[in-house]
């Protein structure tokens, strides 16, 4: 999604110290000690590069008592932290619109060790495995267990808060959902369904998966995982993770299914093969269901004395980035931060090639 251009007022909501700036005084000596893919390295040139001359912008001006300050172009890129705080909103203003009143569950899949270093290799490949794979775990504990349709958000995270390498998969799932007739069934336990059972559902549909890359020759090995390439290791290290216990986890959201989604919205920085997507839907909040089975399912969840159905918020409107900026740092780009009044405009941004600041033409 393409971000505006903003500007910081001065010391006002910009933090002391910032993932570019860490980036510029490190990268250098990071690239040399580790070897960045070359998707991490344009990752990495294009934080360094936002919000800077190098990519051009305009100057805020106000117009009562001519301050000028020149505001640069983001960089756009959609791992920069600060590029996507807008990105975020505008996610989470959406998840918000498909929440249905019922409880709901947090489910984490994690992919075994022994398969990291093939998702290092292959990781559009392994990536997609991990969520389609918890996905349809849980959609069809959903058939057996309720003989209902659930509605799951799976977001991928591929590392963990101390930065190691863990592809796994966070999903957002009802508790509950609709059966062929339209009735709402709801889920009865406090853990969704067992944790062992999924475990095992989700390491067989992740391994046969597996398998049929391997047959249809769609994996690629290198390095510690070169060997697999031959098909009877292949054979035996596929028979090591059936043999495994795999590790879900489950529980209810704290706080509700919207602080959940704010939780998994702050991650940005989990660097992805281009145009993967890291966020899916399916069941009752996939899109071809959102006003159709999703409305069904909201309308059946009814509290008793309620008169009227409760619709989807009716669309509104985008809110501009402007007022997306004032809402996530309080801060109002119209203000000058000089004279205190709301007559901030954007001009050209000139160099020292083109010429002086453009003049003052109000």
């Amino acid at each position: 999604m393409a971000i505006e251009p903003c500007s910081a007022q001065d010391g006002q909501g910009r933090p002391r110290l910032e993932a570019a700036d860490i980036f510029r005084a490190a990268s250098e000596a990071y690239r040399d000690r580790y070897a960045p893919t070359p998707d991490q390295r344009k990752v990495m040139a294009a934080i360094e590069q936002c919000r800077t001359a190098a990519l051009g912008g305009h100057l805020d001006v106000c117009k009562k008592c001519g301050h000028k300050a020149p505001a640069y172009n983001s960089c756009r890129n959609r791992h920069c932290p600060k590029c996507q705080a807008l990105a975020q909103a505008r996610w989470i203003e959406q998840r918000r619109q498909r929440i249905i009143p019922t409880k709901y569950f947090h489910v984490v899949f994690t992919l075994p060790e022994e398969l990291r270093t093939l998702a290092r290799v292959n990781p559009k490949e392994m990536y997609d495995l991990v969520l389609e794979s918890a996905a349809r775990t849980l959609l069809d504990f959903g058939r057996s267990r309720l003989h209902a349709q659930l509605g799951v958000t799976a977001v991928l995270h591929t590392w963990t808060r101390e930065l190691r390498f863990h592809p796994h998969a966070h999903c957002i799932v009802t508790a509950g959902g609709l059966d062929e007739q339209g009735h709402w069934i709801p889920a009865r336990s406090r853990f969704l369904f067992p944790v062992k059972a999924m475990s095992r559902v989700f390491r067989g549909k992740l391994l046969e998966r597996l398998e049929s890359l391997h047959q249809r020759k769609a994996l690629a090995f290198a390095g510690r995982c070169a060997e697999l390439a031959d098909r009877a290791k292949f054979d035996d290290f596929k028979d090591r993770l059936y043999r495994k216990e795999w590790v879900v986890y489950a529980k209810r959201p704290f706080g509700g299914a919207e602080h959940v989604f704010q939780y998994l919205g702050r991650y940005t920085l989990h660097v992805l093969p281009a145009g993967f997507v890291k966020i899916r839907h399916y069941g009752l909040v996939a899109a071809a269901n959102v006003t159709t089975k999703l409305e069904t399912a909201r309308r059946c969840l009814l509290t008793p004395g309620q008169d009227e159905v409760p619709q989807a918020p009716p669309p509104e409107t985008p809110p501009s980035w402007r007022d997306l900026v004032l809402a996530l740092t309080g801060i109002d780009l119209l203000v000058c931060p000089v004279c205190g009044s709301r007559s901030m405009e954007r001009r050209p941004l000139r160099d020292s090639t083109t010429g002086p600041w453009p003049p003052d033409t109000s």
